[in-house]
């Protein structure tokens, strides 16, 4: 597909720029690489930035900011994970298998699980699972 623009992409994770690249290129952008806010790209028709590995409100919102100001007419799109990605996830599980005559399996498993939320705290989750099955 023929390039019709440039996307600028501020990332620091090299297998993140990659990706882009590739995906930028499918829909016909020119992905220019940066680290770092570019003085160099004067047009392009998208800015994509991950402003770190983790969203702080005042550094962030100075560097869209930055962004806005460099290229004013132009769309930024925020790349970063949220707390939900950054905190934690936690669960715990048991299983029980029953073996009746060596060939039919009765399987039950249980789950209580915490997902940290992007807005803090966090959601609880049970799950339960039931199965029959035969053992060959």
């Amino acid at each position: 597909m023929l390039a019709v623009g440039k996307a600028v992409v501020i990332a620091g994770d090299a297998d993140e720029r990659a990706l882009f690249v590739e995906l930028l290129e499918d829909i016909g952008l020119e992905a220019v690489l940066e680290t770092v806010i570019p003085s160099g790209v004067t047009d392009p028709s998208i800015v994509l930035t991950d402003l770190g590995p983790r969203y702080d409100p005042s550094r962030s919102r100075g560097a869209l900011r930055r962004l806005r100001e460099r290229w004013p007419n132009v769309p930024v799109v925020l790349l970063t994970p949220t707390d939900f990605a950054v905190r934690f996830s936690q669960s715990v599980g048991a299983e029980m298998r029953v073996f009746v005559k060596d060939l039919i399996v009765l399987s039950a498993d249980t789950e209580l699980g915490r997902d940290g939320l992007a807005t803090g705290g966090s959601s609880e989750y049970v799950a339960a699972r039931v199965g029959i099955g035969v053992r060959y």
